[in-house]
């Protein structure tokens, strides 16, 4: 009996020891679990816990629709292309000549537009490192072509970032750059030239008109933050100027009805022209509609797009650009905006609802056709419509960000997981073929489907559009909603004005929308 006592107790002691030295081997081993690991197991179970739930209840409430598992992805790789540039960006000396000028642009434009995108996804970032960055610079507004073409997206960055941040650094930044912002600041631009006081086309004007308009934006909101008349006087000048341009070489006026022929017979549908028109559209939805003039005259332009330029083919259809030389129809990727555009038109008469609404349903057919074109994911560039059938033409992805917001409209509208399931196919795509040493680059897709990365970096356009609009679209379809805020052409977030304005002066606005973008 005494033998049994025995081995009894050394057996609770054996186990007792095993159970400690357990403790003590497997302590490390837990440790080494980041607390990043921890809350991804809690994202997890959080997910696994929204499944179960019904659907009416997972878009309500505390878990709506959102769609932890892609968005935990999304940030990641932000995070990733983020860490690489702000680093880069200070290996800068200080700027004080032109020297370093372009590649500085490109990380200012950057940095700023990170921003938002940061704080979307719940990140901060010392303020002071933003401002440190943009203080390296000695260079003033004028005397800099570059500058020019890059000042406007930078503003309207800054003001994105302070309408969703409500930080007032940003408010103080916006004032300091505007405040040495004069009339001529645009002089000796590459794309747009003043002769005379006039706007004069030198390559390629409608760009820069875009540009334009992003400075009229932040001009715009600052008088509505400020109520002062100089912001709401430069936002006019802006767009006086453009009015006066139109007989000083830029294209047809599309409402010159004499022009129509000639115009038609062109066909070509301008991309660089449709940010503009696109930007002028998110103008009447930020003001509320206190432009009358411009939105009258969309009215127009909507008709002449939806009668002229549009192909259909079955139910599908598109919108092409004519290319005289090779005598092919176009169809480019961002020109599918269009159908994200009808969607968000609050004024489209009674009687012409269900016309546009079959229009943009087909275009959208048309567009998954379209994302369809290369196996590998990557939506091309541009396509030829060959009969009934889309041809990669320019099969090239620089990660534009409008196919997105098109698929971000049509899933706010109608919540139909189609949408969600195309961005993150898309997603998929530039993660296996656009990552590099750098970030993310452009890239090229081969005749025998291999793709060719083609340049070290993105446009910083990504920053704003990409990531940002890939966080909406997966994320809360309370976040940011379409009556309250507007996603300019840049990709940026604007808070919409809470009435309609009684200060726009409609009649100087009034021939703005009368460019012929195309």
């Amino acid at each position: 009996m005494e033998i049994k006592i025995r081995r009894l107790i050394l057996s609770i002691w054996a186990f007792i020891i095993f159970a400690i030295a357990s403790v003590i081997i497997m302590k490390p081993v837990y440790l080494t679990l980041s607390s990043a690991d921890r809350r991804e197991q809690f994202v997890e179970e959080l997910y696994d816990q929204m499944l179960q739930n019904d659907f009416t209840q997972r878009n309500s409430g505390i878990f709506g629709d959102t769609d932890y598992k892609k968005l935990r992805k999304i940030k990641q790789s932000f995070l990733y292309l983020w860490n690489l540039y702000r680093t880069k960006a200070w290996m800068h000396d200080v700027i004080d000549d032109e020297s370093g000028w372009e590649d500085y642009t490109h990380q200012a434009q950057s940095l700023v537009s990170a921003i938002g995108t940061l704080h979307l996804m719940g990140e901060t970032r010392d303020l002071n490192e933003i401002e440190r960055f943009f203080n390296k610079t000695v260079l003033l507004p004028q005397g800099s072509a570059k500058f020019s073409e890059y000042y406007g997206y930078v503003l309207e960055a800054f003001q994105s970032a302070y309408e969703m941040t409500n930080e007032p650094t940003y408010a103080s930044m916006i004032q300091k750059y505007m405040s040495g912002l004069n009339y001529s600041v645009y002089g000796g631009c590459d794309m747009v030239a003043f002769d005379n006081n006039l706007l004069k086309p030198t390559e390629n004007p409608i760009f820069n008109i875009h540009e334009f308009s992003s400075t009229m934006f932040c001009s715009l909101q600052m008088f509505r933050y400020t109520i002062t008349k100089s912001y709401y006087l430069f936002a006019l000048h802006i767009y006086d100027k453009i009015i006066q341009s139109r007989s000083h070489g830029l294209h047809q006026n599309l409402f010159n009805r004499s022009n129509n022929q000639e115009v038609f017979g062109m066909l070509s549908f301008d991309s660089n022209g449709y940010s503009f028109y696109d930007n002028l559209i998110k103008l009447n939805l930020l003001t509320k509609d206190s432009v009358i003039s411009v939105q009258n005259h969309m009215k127009e332009i909507f008709e002449i797009i939806a009668q002229n330029f549009i192909e259909y083919r079955g139910d599908k259809a598109y919108l092409i650009r004519y290319n005289k030389t090779t005598r092919e129809n176009i169809v480019t990727l961002d020109s599918f905006l269009y159908a994200g555009l009808i969607k968000l038109r609050r004024d489209i008469p009674p009687e012409d609802v269900y016309r546009y609404g079959q229009l943009s349903e087909k275009l959208m057919n048309g567009l998954f056709e379209f994302l369809s074109l290369n196996e590998n994911g990557l939506p091309p560039k541009s396509a030829k419509l060959v009969g009934d059938k889309l041809v990669p033409y320019e099969n090239e992805y620089d990660l534009s960000h409008r196919v997105l917001e098109v698929l971000f409209i049509f899933y706010r509208s109608t919540h139909d997981k189609k949408y969600r399931d195309a961005a993150w196919k898309i997603y998929k795509a530039v993660n296996a073929s656009c990552v590099t040493d750098y970030g993310y680059c452009p890239v090229r897709v081969e005749s025998d489907g291999k793709v060719t990365q083609l340049h070290k970096e993105v446009s910083p356009r990504v920053y704003s559009g990409f990531f940002k609009l890939l966080y909406l679209i997966f994320g809360d379809s309370s976040l940011y909603d379409f009556d309250n805020w507007i996603i300019t052409s840049n990709g940026h977030l604007l808070k919409v004005w809470s009435d309609p304005s009684t200060f726009i002066d409609a009649d100087v606005f009034a021939g703005a929308s009368r460019l012929n973008v195309f």
